[in-house]
């Protein structure tokens, strides 16, 4: 037997108290044994839980390093218990209406592989199928949920500790980390992005029915440039939940950056509809993402729909105002160069300053419609060309 940590004799016999002259020790006894888990190995830091069922009485230890527990003192005779392992807060295993004799010390092991063994040897065919297919649902679940939470804070606070295990996971060769780390020094962002592209790939293999793992994969590839491949992942994300309105935003965000203006107006559009409260807000997305591509033609009509949509947004009127003015077309009149204004550009400008007169864009506004009052109808004189 071994050697006893500690011994808690936290129980007194009811002998004692009716005062029967029987002797302490000949009234109780104790628990003892190993815990193994379910690939054979010692449970270290676990509960055993250890409930007697005849009287509501509760006690429990811990098991050591080496998974190994020890419980003196536990009423003995005709008491019986339950004796669980609990693990997180869940009970793991359970051996019920468990007797203890008086005066020694029982053993109580717990193998949870060997009681798996047992378990699956009295099962038909069918059921062992059924246990198998939860065992490999239990396993994806697992990867899915480690890779996804991974591949979440490597977008959201990369560092270079994380990025380089990710990279270089246990088994990996010594220089792996060592020149993941010198990577890291150079450009760690980058390649947190790449981990977490790994990372959320894994998830997505391992549960394809997953909207959130869809979603922020496509986020993912949109923040390397891959750009193509965003797109497919926020259609299978869309195609998993069709009602979610800024997975549509985030589409048309990437169509319009590859230069697909019809598929980025339909996906906006679509947002729109699914989101009728967010309408505004998706079109001027859209055409600041025209803007930012240098595409001032595609911006102005999601930009008009954002004023439209709502007339107290300054900015969607400012930037309206902008990419009316920048394509402005020029005319030739003999010596003379007119500046053509598309309609509405004054207005656009002369709104924001009647939302923002003091804005942050109100210096620049007032800077352009100076420059239009001179240039249209004001004719600017050129000399020709020779």
């Amino acid at each position: 037997m071994r050697k006893l940590h500690t011994i808690s004799l936290l129980v007194l016999s009811l002998g004692v108290f009716l005062g029967l002259a029987v002797p302490l020790r000949a009234q109780t006894g104790g628990l003892e044994g190993d815990v193994k888990d379910l690939d054979g190995k010692p449970m270290a830091g676990v509960t055993i839980s250890i409930d007697r069922i005849d009287i509501k009485m509760h006690f429990e230890t811990k098991t050591d390093d080496k998974g190994y527990y020890v419980y003196m003192g536990l009423p003995a005779g005709n008491a019986r218990y339950n004796v669980s392992v609990v693990q997180g807060g869940a009970t793991v295993y359970s051996l019920r209406d468990v007797p203890l004799d008086i005066g020694g010390i029982k053993r109580l092991d717990f193998d949870l592989q060997k009681e798996r063994q047992l378990q699956e040897q009295a099962l038909t065919e069918e059921q062992k199928k059924q246990v198998e297919e939860r065992r490999k649902a239990m396993a994806s679940a697992q990867v899915l949920r480690e890779n996804f939470d991974l591949g979440l804070q490597l977008l959201k606070e990369p560092n270079a500790q994380l990025v380089c295990s990710a990279r270089c996971p246990e088994g990996s060769s010594p220089t792996c980390l060592s020149e993941c780390q010198a990577q890291a020094a150079q450009g760690l962002q980058a390649m947190a992005y790449q981990e977490a592209i790994v990372a959320l790939r894994r998830a997505a293999d391992a549960d394809p029915t997953q909207f959130a793992v869809w979603a922020q994969l496509g986020r993912a590839y949109s923040l390397v440039d891959r750009s193509q491949e965003g797109i497919e992942a926020y259609q299978k994300a869309i195609a998993l939940k069709p009602e979610e309105a800024g997975t549509y935003n985030n589409l048309g965000q990437l169509y319009a950056k590859v230069g697909r203006v019809e598929d980025a107006l339909k996906a906006f559009e679509t947002a729109a509809q699914v989101n009728p409260a967010q309408a505004g807000q998706f079109y001027y997305n859209l055409g600041v993402t025209f803007y930012n591509a240098g595409n001032l033609q595609a911006a102005v009509e999601p930009l008009r729909k954002a004023t439209e949509i709502d007339p107290q947004r300054a900015d969607a009127f400012y930037l309206l105002g902008v990419c009316l003015f920048g394509t402005a077309e020029s005319q030739i009149e003999g010596d003379v160069v007119k500046m053509v204004l598309k309609p509405g550009t004054r207005e656009a400008f002369e709104q924001y300053l009647a939302l923002e007169p003091n804005g942050h864009f109100a210096n620049d506004v007032k800077a352009m419609l100076a420059a239009i009052d001179q240039t249209a109808p004001a004719a600017v004189r050129v000399k020709k060309k020779k």
